[in-house]
C-alpha cells in the first residue's frame, strides 16, 4: 500500500476511533493497536497531526498514539522496535513541524 492510501486509511480509522458509538469505536481502536508495530505507521501519524485541516480531536488522538508508540517502541530493547531509519525520519519531520 502506498503512503497516500495508507494515510487515508489511518485517518479514517482515527476518525472512527473518536466516535462515541462503541460499535464504531472498538473496531477502530483494535485496528490502530495492530498497526502500532507496522513500519510507516508513526510517519503517517506525524503527517496527520501536523495537518491543521484535520479535526482537532483526530489530531490529538494521532498525537497520543504517536507518544505512546515512542514510549513503547523506540527503545533498543523493546519488542517490535521501530526500524532504525524510521525514528530518524520522524525526528527530522518533528523538528520541521516545531519550526513552523
Amino acid at each position: 500500500m502506498d503512503f497516500a492510501t495508507a494515510s487515508s486509511v489511518v485517518l479514517e480509522t482515527l476518525t472512527k476511533a473518536t466516535s462515541q458509538d462503541q460499535t464504531i469505536l472498538k473496531p477502530a481502536e483494535q485496528q490502530l493497536k495492530q498497526w502500532e508495530t507496522q513500519p510507516g505507521f508513526y510517519s503517517i501519524l506525524v503527517t496527520i497531526f501536523s495537518n491543521h485541516a484535520i479535526s482537532l480531536n483526530v489530531r490529538w488522538l494521532a498525537v497520543l498514539y504517536f507518544k505512546n508508540g515512542v514510549d513503547r517502541y523506540w527503545r533498543r530493547t523493546a519488542p517490535n522496535m521501530m526500524i532504525k531509519e524510521s525514528p530518524g525520519l520522524i525526528r527530522r519531520r518533528a523538528v520541521t513541524i516545531s519550526e513552523i
